[in-house]
């Protein structure tokens, strides 16, 4: 990697991992994020398209790898919450399964998780946990009885 892109990574990295903390302390003070998060949501929404169109306009290795990060994160805590609810896997499994697809799929795009590559995998994962709905033990054990009956 030329220097260029290491430090796009990781500032990019950074500024995920910075929002993050971000609502997590604002969380903690008691401050109702629920209307930032669901900002948060479709920026999110928006920067994914913006990639989209940088990467169709200006494909170059920097914007497409991102886009393939960002993606892998999204379907893999996607995934990885879809089965917390309906009672496959629990709390605690959550963030190892979200990396476990985020890895298998940066993998079939030839894209080795290491080093940089890992570091913004976490931090996209994170930026994807932030923009999820909260859900709780009580929405779980409602989708195990659905799942069930």
């Amino acid at each position: 990697m030329d220097l260029t892109m290491v430090i796009i990574v990781f500032g990019v990295g950074f500024a995920i991992t910075a929002c993050g903390w971000m609502v997590t302390l604002l969380r903690s003070k008691g401050v109702n994020v629920q209307s930032g998060v669901d900002t948060a949501q479709r920026v999110l929404d928006v920067a994914d398209t913006v990639t989209d169109a940088a990467a169709a306009i200006v494909p170059s290795p920097v914007t497409s790898a991102l886009q393939k990060i960002v993606d892998a994160a999204k379907v893999g805590v996607n995934s990885a919450e879809q089965l917390y609810l309906n009672g496959s896997i629990t709390a605690d499994q959550r963030k190892a399964e979200a990396e476990k697809v985020l890895k298998t799929a940066l993998g079939l795009d030839g894209v080795a998780y290491e080093g940089d590559v890992a570091s913004l995998g976490d931090s996209a994962i994170e930026a994807a946990v932030k923009a999820l709905p909260k859900t709780g033990a009580k929405e779980a054990v409602v989708g195990t009885a659905k799942a069930t009956a």
